[in-house]
């Protein structure tokens, strides 16, 4: 059998693909808990773009690491800190005349009551620690499986109330109106600024986040970034923690 427009150009929108090759999504497990792009990610994409792949379709990459986060190795798009790395990568496959489409995900009631929340609380807690969080978390890991199993996870989110997914089997809620403006405002291409009137000293509270409640005191302030560091006791410990502003309240 001859496939005679296999290695002839084509366009999808005003996208000039240069072959009909495509190299379809599928989870890697090359991640990280913060979503961005390793090494190793980079390179496995690099090696399909340089083998004549026309087109290569990213991971599942997740658009909010509250309640749209699959895996922990995951690829995500839901902060700028990942714009950077994403282009990277992204002008890497281009080098070898390759394009690339990100799959943008959110799992809905698809998802497993043990990832709602964990991973923000990951990404933080891997600041403090380091790679030593990444070996004890993968040690209880199992354990929380146990706490699934009994319900005794949040609830996953979905548009409306449903059974329980197939796939999952996790308990879900319905969304409320606030929750899915909050995901279509952190998934859109805008980043709200935010003036708020803070030096450093302030003492503040968090009022969300993973370190919802606690207070700090002020230690370094961007304002063209809407946002700051706050010295944290956790465990007793005075620990630097990065804000937005959106995520404070003077004291």
């Amino acid at each position: 059998m001859q496939y005679k427009k296999l290695f002839t150009p084509g366009k999808i929108g005003n996208v000039e693909i240069k072959n009909r090759i495509v190299m379809p999504p599928m989870m890697l497990g090359f991640g990280q808990f913060d979503g961005r792009p390793t090494e190793k990610m980079m390179n496995y994409y690099e090696a399909r773009a340089r083998g004549g792949a026309g087109l290569i379709v990213t991971e599942i990459t997740r658009v909010n690491d509250f309640s749209g986060a699959s895996a922990f190795a995951q690829l995500a798009i839901s902060h700028d800190y990942h714009i950077a790395p994403l282009k990277e990568m992204i002008d890497r496959i281009h080098r070898h005349g390759a394009k690339m489409f990100i799959q943008l995900h959110h799992p809905g009631r698809q998802n497993i009551g043990l990832m709602m929340g964990t991973v923000p609380l990951s990404i933080a807690m891997e600041r403090i620690m380091g790679k030593a969080y990444d070996r004890m978390f993968y040690k209880v890991a199992p354990f929380g499986k146990k706490l699934m199993e009994k319900d005794l996870v949040l609830k996953t989110w979905a548009p409306s109330k449903s059974p329980r997914a197939y796939s999952a089997e996790s308990k879900n809620r319905e969304m409320s109106v606030h929750e899915i403006k909050k995901i279509i405002h952190r998934s859109s291409s805008q980043t709200e600024k935010i003036e708020l009137d803070v030096k450093v000293g302030d003492k503040v509270r968090i009022i969300s986040g993973p370190f919802a409640e606690f207070i700090g005191d002020i230690s370094e302030v961007y304002p063209d970034k809407s946002k700051l560091r706050a010295m944290v006791s956790i465990f007793g410990r005075e620990t630097p923690v990065e804000l937005e502003y959106k995520q404070i309240q003077k004291v």
